[in-house]
């Protein structure tokens, strides 16, 4: 008798429970909001009722917010392509807040207008090819788009508006069509501004092909390549051209001055209207607003991108959400963050952005003019003159927020780069824990070339972790900071056109330390130029590098360039270019005045900066208080347990400037001599695996999973 007073009860308390929760439920119900393309942002925003744009969706959860509704809060998109304007601003008022495709529907956003295909003059035809014109004026394009300095030290900004044929950026018109041409012989070098030498003189050079006489008809033409080195893009209007003489003048110097006589100082024109003559090419006569492009397939698709601000802006916002969306066609980035947490981008797409796809942190409002680092004001939505501040600033604080996650986007297409990720304190210490998870990056940087990587990583403590990066002209991942941790990532054909470059790059700061890369897979890095899988440039130190396997990766697969303390522990190297590893002593010759005890001097200088000698660097890395002790000599780089397989060269170095263990091991094994540039990634792991397992390498859980 006594076990029913106890069965009434449980049901009560059972009733009590499912009333709460259907008066949960309903209150949860009225902070869905659905969009639809056919809907009306008079309606109340319910399924059958829903609002016809983003902004209006926004702004009806905060005003239902106001009446103390708490919990997430769901945005439904449902399918179709919604045009921006203007970028969306979410700050601390929409925290909690889930933006995310309906069920499985397809949704993009994206940042361009639509023009009319059948609006268009078709001019001539020739060998198979069309060649149309269109008024952007008249299809109410009024920002044409402005071409501005794109290269090494230049600010990173949004691209001029671009044309996008059926889903395909086209590019301006340039001669040659493919590749470069060598630099003629230099006669004024123009200033260099790398010198502090700030009077803008363009430089002269000459040219040999005939056909550039005519540019000095066009109307705004301009010259792109690499005038000094072969790790420093740049691009510069033409002054004059001297068909006599055959001269080019420039209106404007490029860093380092122009020079000839080396195989990577190479140069082409571009935005020529006598040179469209190939089909992906388009011209804009800014002054007429006509626009020329050459096709030869049927146009369905066409669009002018005239989007400059991000898609969404989040500053101060936490708990945030946005899922499964599409983003393509703006001149900028997609989404910037700055002060967030725990916000989550996942199962997203940017394509086809004039800019990179995410900024997490402060970008730096672009110089007045040229120069190779210097400060600058922090600004959000852009990425600016961020490299160049942080040249003189490595301490900035980027307030990148905490615990963000990217995670299973997909990131191609875009014009300079792919993620500037920043998180943590470098003075405290403190970690960011951001991360980037199972993305995929590749075909990158059609504007933007060196220096613009697939990931940029500032701040403390923030992760990559099983992303595929591949088809670059420059490095994979930009390392800045401490603490970071890159593993189980799949990077491949990267390097393919910057000189002097790492997959992985972290360099000439010695207070960035104890960071770790670990069971990564580097394959098929171009070995014709100065190419690394690994680069620790200028005296780079502390970094911990475990389980990796580089195969067929760079004319080196390791590149220790004068630093000191590195760890490499049970790594595969396996048909290496022409060494394995390489190390040089360069704070002992060419860059001894870098590690100089004194004010004014680039190495003290930085580790005053982060107060080197006090904690917490004092206790993190004591190492530190030697730095000036050593007079630049490498010492503390420890190599151990790792294995050789078919490499020509293990080291080319002193082994005084490493630890080189007696356990490594180096042999030929022909089961190895395999075409690894034809391998992907399942592939290698076949060819690897036995390898791999006899390193303890957990080779199947490298890349997206």
């Amino acid at each position: 008798m006594t076990q029913y007073p106890n069965y009434f009860r449980s049901i009560r308390i059972a009733f009590v429970y499912c009333l709460l929760s259907l008066i949960t439920v309903a209150a949860y119900a009225q902070l869905e909001v659905f969009v639809a393309m056919n809907g009306d942002d008079k309606s109340t925003g319910g399924m059958d009722r829903p609002v016809a744009s983003l902004e209006r969706a926004i702004a009806l959860l905060r005003e239902w917010r106001t009446m103390d509704h708490e919990g997430m809060a769901i945005i439904q998109v449902r399918e179709g392509t919604y045009a921006f304007v203007h970028g969306i601003s979410l700050d601390s008022k929409d925290n909690n807040t889930l933006i995310q495709a309906y069920g499985k529907e397809s949704v993009t956003f994206k940042g361009s207008v639509d023009l009319a295909p059948t609006a268009l003059n078709k001019l001539r035809e020739s060998d198979g090819i069309s060649y149309y014109e269109i008024n952007l004026l008249q299809h109410e394009v009024r920002d044409l788009g402005k071409l501005r300095n794109v290269g090494f030290s230049r600010a990173s900004g949004n691209a001029t508006g671009e044309l996008f044929v059926n889903g395909t950026a086209f590019h301006l018109a340039r001669w040659p069509n493919h590749g470069m041409v060598a630099m003629g012989k230099v006669i004024d070098a123009g200033s260099i501004p790398r010198n502090k030498d700030l009077n803008h003189r363009g430089g002269i050079f000459r040219y040999k092909d005939p056909r550039i006489d005519r540019w000095a008809q066009e109307e705004d033409p301009w010259v792109a390549g690499y005038f000094k080195w072969g790790y420093a893009d740049d691009m510069v209007r033409v002054k004059s051209i001297d068909r006599e003489k055959r001269t080019i003048t420039t209106r404007e110097p490029t860093l380092y001055g122009f020079d000839y006589k080396k195989k990577y100082r190479q140069w082409y024109g571009v935005n020529l209207l006598a040179e469209l003559d190939t089909v992906g090419e388009f011209y804009v006569d800014r002054k007429l607003g006509r626009l020329s492009f050459a096709q030869d397939k049927p146009i369905t698709k066409l669009s002018y991108s005239v989007l400059d601000e991000p898609f969404f802006s989040l500053t101060g916002a936490k708990f945030v959400q946005i899922k499964g969306i599409q983003f393509e066609e703006s001149r900028g980035m997609g989404i910037y963050m700055r002060d967030t947490k725990q916000v989550l981008i996942e199962d997203c797409t940017f394509r086809n952005l004039g800019s990179l796809g995410i900024a997490v942190g402060f970008g730096i409002k672009p110089f007045e003019q040229m120069q190779h680092e210097g400060s600058g004001e922090p600004q959000d939505n852009s990425i600016g003159d961020l490299h160049q501040h942080i040249y003189s600033h490595p301490t900035f604080d980027h307030q990148g927020g905490e615990s963000n996650v990217i995670r299973r986007c997909h990131f191609y297409r875009l014009g300079a780069g792919g993620v500037s990720l920043s998180g943590g304190n470098r003075l405290e210490l403190s970690k960011g824990n951001n991360r980037i998870e199972h993305c995929v990056f590749s075909d990158l940087n059609r504007l933007e070339k060196s220096y613009r990587p697939a990931i940029a990583l500032y701040g403390v403590g923030n992760v990559v972790k099983n992303c595929e990066i591949a088809d670059l002209p420059s490095m994979a991942i930009l390392i800045h900071g401490n603490a970071h941790t890159i593993e189980y990532n799949y990077i491949h054909h990267v390097a393919q056109e910057v000189d002097d470059q790492g997959a992985i790059y972290i360099g000439r700061d010695p207070s960035e330390r104890n960071n770790l890369i670990q069971y990564n897979l580097l394959a098929n890095i171009p070995k014709k130029l100065r190419t690394s899988g690994i680069y620790h440039d200028d005296a780079s130190s502390g970094t911990k590098v475990v389980g990796n396997i580089f195969v067929n990766a760079g004319e080196r697969s390791v590149f220790i360039g004068g630093g000191s303390d590195n760890w490499y522990v049970n790594n595969l190297f396996v048909a290496a270019g022409r060494w394995a590893v390489r190390v040089d002593n360069r704070l002992e010759n060419w860059l001894k005045k870098l590690n100089l005890y004194g004010s004014g001097n680039l190495f003290y200088d930085r580790l005053v900066g982060v107060r080197y000698l006090m904690d917490p660097y004092r206790s993190a890395y004591p190492e530190l208080a030697l730095q000036f002790d050593r007079s630049g000599r490498p010492s503390g780089n420890v190599f151990q347990d790792n294995r050789f397989y078919n490499c020509k060269r293990t080291l080319k170095g002193k082994r005084k400037w490493l630890a080189w263990d007696q356990s490594n091991a180096a042999k030929y094994l022909p089961s190895l001599e395999q075409d690894y540039q034809r391998m992907n990634l399942s592939d290698l792991k076949k060819a690897l695996g036995s390898q791999a397992m006899q390193q303890h390498i957990p080779m199947d859980h490298i890349g997206p999973q």
